[in-house]
């Protein structure tokens, strides 16, 4: 095991990780720029249908 004590040691696995998010954000940022114009891509959930009429009510006998 490396003694993560050491703060030079910390401080070159900081630079490193740094380093490699710069490089991962380039290509992206190259990918993006090569889709085609006009598709967007969308994150997150899919849009819900409307719903008609609200809530449904149910009538019960007792």
């Amino acid at each position: 095991m490396f003694p993560l004590s050491d703060p030079t040691l910390r401080l070159d696995l900081h630079h490193q990780r740094v380093a490699e998010m710069i490089r991962a954000a380039d290509q992206h940022t190259l990918a993006r720029s090569a889709e085609p114009a006009g598709r967007h891509r969308r994150f997150g959930r899919w849009r819900r249908p409307a719903r008609h009429g609200g809530v449904s009510r149910v009538t019960a006998t007792i």
